[in-house]
């Protein structure tokens, strides 16, 4: 089975965007499900280098990149946003 989580909260809500990573990393080492996980709206934020500062949302993307948790986002909105 393939999960897609959607984020959508920034720096705005931190406390949503670390529960969305805390539940897909779990996820994928209790299950071997395949997760990916969909930034949207100010949820860019968290993957532009110049906007990660919060030292939270760096060590959970380095978490998702070693479980292989797939991250996508549009390169129109990192350019609006940027």
């Amino acid at each position: 089975m393939k999960i897609l989580i959607n984020i959508l909260n920034g720096k705005s809500n931190i406390q949503e965007e670390m529960v969305a990573f805390n539940f897909s990393i779990n996820r994928v080492k209790n299950t071997n499900e395949e997760i990916e996980m969909l930034f949207l709206d100010q949820a860019v934020q968290a993957l532009n280098r110049k906007q990660a500062n919060l030292k939270q949302i760096k060590e959970q993307i380095d978490k998702v990149k070693e479980v292989r948790i797939n991250i996508k986002t549009f390169s129109v909105i990192l350019k609006i946003k940027d």
